[in-house]
């Protein structure tokens, strides 16, 4: 069942972020709206997991190199540690032993573990296995398919799927970070939805997408409450994502690594990438 606010929500002040007008999140609030908008799954509801979309639903989709398969277990090591130059805190993903990108600050005046916000692209690759910036990170662009390349994993993707992101953030960042949530109210899942419609996502259902951020939010606050430090393990076929408390090498590795970086932060839209990433069995 929808859930719709009596207020004006505060993300409808986001809504510059993506190539869409806050105007047609505001419209959704009318309530014949609410009421025509249905929310149904694709797939098997018994084993409470997130349903994929079959093979052949997307006429984009042909068959490529493994190697440009999102991974289907993986783990993600989150490490915190302090820049050298600033002392401003940092977050360092790492897959056995390697950076994802260059490590991110909370490019904030106000300390909100935004440095953490990897999570949620991690979910979306997870949970509904889409995500242009998790590929761009793991190096997993299908560059032997240039439709798929240019259209599915390039800038216009990875910037709706940072402006998704962010939007969430600032939802949930008025709402406790969605602890003790179990829904997410209506209008933001239309926006998504309808921000992500040009893209391969566009068949996930509300739900698929409810389920995802809330999932998310939940790794966030885990992550957040043990510092942000602490290991994510990813499976992509059982669409389940599990955190394991922080150990004393990810920390060590984490202060190791910052030592030598001395470039600035990665810009959120991820233009310039450097990366290298193994996945891990589980």
């Amino acid at each position: 069942m929808y859930h719709a606010p009596s207020y004006d929500p505060p993300y409808v002040r986001l809504g510059s972020i993506l190539p869409f007008t806050a105007a047609r999140l505001i419209r959704h609030h009318a309530p014949e709206q609410r009421a025509s908008t249905t929310r149904q799954r694709g797939g098997p509801a018994s084993d409470g997991l997130v349903p994929v979309a079959q093979p052949g639903t997307n006429p984009l989709l042909s068959p490529h190199p493994i190697a440009e398969e999102l991974p289907q277990r993986v783990s993600y090591h989150f490490t915190a540690a302090t820049r050298p130059r600033d002392g401003r805190a940092v977050t360092i993903v790492l897959t056995d032993g390697r950076k994802l990108g260059d490590p991110l600050t909370d490019a904030a005046g106000n300390e909100d573990f935004y440095r953490l916000h990897d999570v949620f692209h991690l979910s979306y690759a997870t949970l509904l296995g889409w995500s242009p910036v998790t590929r761009a990170l793991l190096n997993r662009k299908r560059r032997s398919n240039p439709t798929l390349d240019e259209n599915e994993d390039g800038g216009r993707a990875v910037v709706v799927e940072e402006g998704i992101a962010a939007l969430v953030f600032g939802y949930a960042s008025d709402r406790g970070f969605l602890r003790g949530h179990t829904y997410v109210e209506a209008p933001l899942l239309d926006y998504i939805r309808s921000s992500a419609a040009p893209f391969e996502v566009a068949w996930a259902t509300a739900q698929d997408w409810e389920d995802t951020i809330l999932t998310g939010m939940r790794l966030f606050r885990q992550l957040r409450a043990c510092g942000g430090v602490g290991t994510v393990h990813a499976d992509r076929i059982r669409r389940t994502m599990v955190f394991a408390g922080p150990t004393r090498q990810q920390t060590s590795q984490a202060s190791i690594l910052t030592s030598v970086h001395h470039g600035p932060e990665r810009p959120l839209t991820r233009h310039m990438i450097r990366h290298q990433a193994v996945p891990l069995a589980s």
